[in-house]
């Protein structure tokens, strides 16, 4: 009995990190690298940007400053500035206007945001 028990001690040792949580956060996750926008859905319906004709990539440094790229119609444009983000609010200043997003979904590979533009409520899915 007294060797089952060992046997069950060393198995949980050995395999338990297998199935623990990461050490990474969720902040680690956003300031992982560039995000490119996959899909955008508004009022039900979602497009690929693909479909909408639009790039579009964003990356958030740690020291709470971000940069962006959009391409629409083929004319590229660049913008910079800075973000914070308390729990699921991620807000995010440019150098004409700030955008609040609600994080729905961060993982290493996504990133789903929505917020309320014009009273309509649009969601954002990046990936890495």
């Amino acid at each position: 009995m007294k060797q089952k028990k060992h046997l069950l001690i060393l198995a949980i040792a050995l395999f338990l990190p297998l199935f623990s949580c990461t050490t990474e956060s969720e902040a680690d996750h956003l300031t992982s690298g560039v995000w490119k926008l996959s899909y955008v859905e508004a009022l039900g319906v979602q497009q690929t940007t693909t479909e909408i004709d639009m790039e579009f990539s964003i990356s958030f440094k740690t020291d709470g400053t971000w940069s962006g790229a959009i391409t629409m119609e083929n004319t590229l444009t660049t913008e910079n500035g800075t973000y914070t983000r308390s729990g699921s609010t991620l807000t995010i200043k440019g150098s004409e206007e700030t955008m609040v997003w609600s994080i729905k979904t961060l993982t290493k590979s996504e990133l789903i945001v929505d917020f309320n533009s014009e009273g309509v409520t649009t969601v954002w899915a990046f990936k890495h």
